[in-house]
């Protein structure tokens, strides 16, 4: 998890120096005040995606802690976006340091001193990343709801190619909450359910296989495994059964079929997931990841998006019910979003700085 945030010339205009929350922490405040630029670089750092954070973001200094004990310092230095001098450093777990350099960022790439291969280029794909787990929505995504667009696979691939792109190994960049991919993902949830339900039918039937059916105290080891075998099947089955309990708390009076072997919801009357509107696609991809996640960090600008009042309103507890060891980052201006969580949403405008850095802003 990310423990705080330090940055000195946000596009050469703003300081922060921010204390995050375990569990909720909530972006509010006025246009332009850089929550976005915030998620993103926390993200960035977070995922080791450090040559992207060098390169979309203008800034000075940067210090990000992670609960974990790793630590992130870079500092730059330049008036253009596509030419700016970098010095990097990374602290693993132990306090080492694991990697130190210094170069020049160009065009899209990082060159450093030593005119090799960037040492930063290659941590994403190391051991030696701050966090394993993420998903991030950007305000952009698309949300299907009231008009086809199957037809359209340019539009379909190019959304699949940029969240390709910007998506590496445990830490997804969602562009679109389509219906093709929340199914995709709670397919995945329920056949990992599957497998480890089959395990542990393999192992109970090794131990009818394998027990003394004549020893006293057969029909005592016999109850007590079927009941671990039950208690174990219904611990899997939690995360399906809880999107089933919440579909039948938030949409209104029908079940949603994923498949023709599985549905979410208790209600009789049944729809397709493609026919779900644009609100409920949203909030059911907000549950379905949160579900598939189970740690890591959640980042969404904007969550309120096609979403009413009253969902608004229960959308963070929700998550938090659903994920418990995910600490989320939301950037919101919905006082239903933000109410209800004051101490973790302070206002934005109230702690950023004009910087005092002598940089100049960014320059194109």
């Amino acid at each position: 998890m990310i423990k705080s945030l330090v940055v000195k010339g946000l596009w050469g205009r703003y300081d922060y120096d921010l204390q995050f929350n375990e569990d909720v922490n909530i972006f509010t405040g006025s246009n332009g005040t850089g929550k976005t630029t915030l998620l993103k670089m926390l993200w960035y750092a977070y995922s080791g995606e450090y040559e992207r954070l060098i390169g979309e973001i203008f800034f000075q200094e940067l210090t990000v802690n992670f609960t974990n004990n790793f630590k992130v310092i870079i500092n730059t230095k330049g008036e253009h976006s596509n030419r700016k001098s970098y010095h990097f450093e990374l602290f693993e777990g132990s306090g080492k340091k694991f990697v130190e350099e210094t170069g020049v960022f160009i065009g899209s790439r990082l060159i450093p001193d030593n005119s090799g291969h960037s040492s930063i280029y290659f941590l994403a794909d190391d051991d030696m990343v701050p966090g394993s787990n993420s998903n991030f929505f950007p305000t952009f995504r698309r949300l299907e709801g009231g008009f086809s667009l199957d037809e359209n696979l340019e539009l379909n691939n190019v959304l699949m190619e940029f969240t390709n792109k910007l998506s590496t190994r445990g830490h997804r960049f969602i562009a679109s909450g389509n219906s093709s991919d929340i199914r995709a993902i709670i397919n995945e949830i329920s056949s990992d359910i599957r497998v480890r339900i089959d395990a542990i039918n393999n192992r109970f039937v090794n131990f009818i296989t394998k027990a003394n059916r004549s020893s006293p105290s057969f029909e005592t080891d016999l109850k007590n495994a079927l009941e671990q075998k039950s208690k174990a099947e219904e611990k899997l089955k939690e995360p399906i059964d809880n999107l089933s309990k919440y579909v039948d708390r938030f949409f209104w009076e029908k079940s949603i079929k994923i498949s023709e072997n599985l549905r979410l919801g208790q209600h009789e009357i049944e729809i397709d997931i493609e026919n779900l509107s644009a609100g409920e696609k949203n909030l059911l991809s907000f549950l379905v990841y949160a579900t598939y996640l189970k740690e890591g960090v959640m980042f969404i600008d904007e969550p309120e998006l096609n979403l009413h009042l009253d969902w608004q309103r229960e959308l963070v507890g929700t998550l938090r019910d659903i994920a418990p060891n995910v600490q989320f980052f939301m950037a919101s201006h919905s006082p239903g979003i933000y109410a209800g969580y004051a101490n973790k949403a302070p206002w934005f405008n109230d702690f950023v700085h004009h910087s005092t850095s002598n940089e100049p802003a960014l320059v194109e």
